[in-house]
């Protein structure tokens, strides 16, 4: 190229360079969109040859180039919203089957799995649903069957909202409090360390409301309730004559 032509082809590039940004700027919007995508792939050469157009025609190509671009985003975010527009739809349902919502979850992981630049364009729209029999709603599960009144009398009232492992639990306890002589429980005062016994002679539960109905009277009238320093010193010294022992003191679930 002679240097004549080549200062005519820098002057042209100079003229035309706001044109070729502005569509270099659309392109590089999210999604991106490769030149490579677009019908009018050598954009800076057609920009370049209407140098010495007029400014309507320039602007007229580079609009139609940014058109296009703007059609081919496009294109990739519709499936996007629509499956972001179902989910939403299924999100406001009463009620949602299981294949609805199995088939919502999967189109989300493909969208958060998925770049959100140009491998959007994998996303296959959803194809639409077929005519056919629906599959029946799943009926809602049954109520939990009430206690029997033998369980909650021996088991407590709040047995059969345990769970499987604290019931089991519960009943663990209670046969223990049958069987060994050994066993034992008792309630402690919070502010003295009193302690009060289940009673031996009565059914565990029964044993238990005693013990915790005498601890709720002590501690209404606790000597110490009032006296936090002089409480302290007493579990203190308490604590002093247990630890070596082989008494044991360890929290349990309130619930079994």
């Amino acid at each position: 190229m002679s240097g004549e032509n080549r200062l005519k082809n820098l002057i042209s590039q100079a003229k035309v360079k706001p044109d070729i940004e502005a569509i270099e700027n659309e392109l590089n919007k999210k999604p991106l969109i490769s030149a490579s995508e677009l019908q009018n792939l050598d954009y800076k050469g057609k920009m370049i040859n209407l140098a010495a157009a007029t400014d309507a025609q320039r602007n007229s190509k580079k609009n139609e180039i940014i058109t296009e671009i703007t059609q081919l985003r496009e294109s990739k975010l519709a499936p996007v919203r629509e499956i972001i527009t179902n989910a939403q739809n299924v999100l406001n349902k009463d009620s949602v089957t299981k294949e609805e919502l199995k088939k919502v979850i999967t189109d989300l992981k493909v969208i958060a799995s998925t770049s959100s630049d140009n491998k959007l364009s994998k996303i296959i729209p959803p194809e639409p649903e077929k005519e056919g029999p629906k599959t029946p709603e799943s009926p809602p599960p049954p109520p939990p069957p009430n206690p029997e009144p033998e369980e909650e009398e021996k088991f407590g009232e709040d047995y059969a909202e345990l769970k499987a492992t604290q019931q089991a639990g519960r009943r663990k306890i209670v046969e223990n409090w049958k069987k060994e002589e050994n066993y034992e429980r008792s309630k402690i005062c919070c502010y003295c360390s009193q302690e009060f016994h289940y009673d031996k002679n009565l059914e565990y539960l029964l044993a238990k409301q005693k013990a915790e109905k005498e601890l709720s009277e002590h501690e209404a009238a606790c000597s110490f309730k009032n006296k936090p320093e002089e409480a302290k010193n007493v579990k203190q010294n308490n604590w002093q004559k247990v630890k070596n022992t082989k008494n044991r003191y360890f929290y349990a679930c309130r619930k079994c």
